[in-house]
């Protein structure tokens, strides 16, 4: 999906903030002896942010003034909690993960008659 946003003009930046470890291809497959939780607990915001507080001041310093952010499944909540502290414009998500809903998403919403 990233080719194609570029591909369509925009600046695509993909940050690794799995920290070069990501879920092993097979994760999902029966049998398969990959532990979620373990992982996750190697995975919080605590090392996803610093990978995020980096890009972010680089993209500003060459120019990039308004940011998005779209973030699939574990990827869901770092493009959140960008949106929570107004570095980012717009976020868009997909089948999120890590998320308290409804907390998370009324904390984003807005009346519909406060649009211009």
């Amino acid at each position: 999906m990233a080719d194609d946003y570029a591909k369509n003009g925009f600046k695509v930046i993909v940050p690794d903030i799995l920290n070069n470890d990501p879920a092993p291809f097979d994760a999902l497959d029966p049998g398969s002896e990959w532990d979620f939780m373990a992982w996750l607990g190697n995975h919080g915001g605590e090392t996803v942010l610093p990978v995020l507080d980096k890009v972010i001041p680089a993209l500003k310093t060459s120019g990039i003034t308004t940011l998005a952010a779209l973030g699939f499944c574990y990827g869901a909540r770092p493009a959140f909690d960008l949106a929570f502290v107004g570095t980012v414009s717009v976020v868009v998500v997909s089948h999120p993960s890590l998320l308290k809903v409804p907390d998370d998403i009324e904390v984003l919403t807005f009346p519909c008659d406060s649009l211009p």
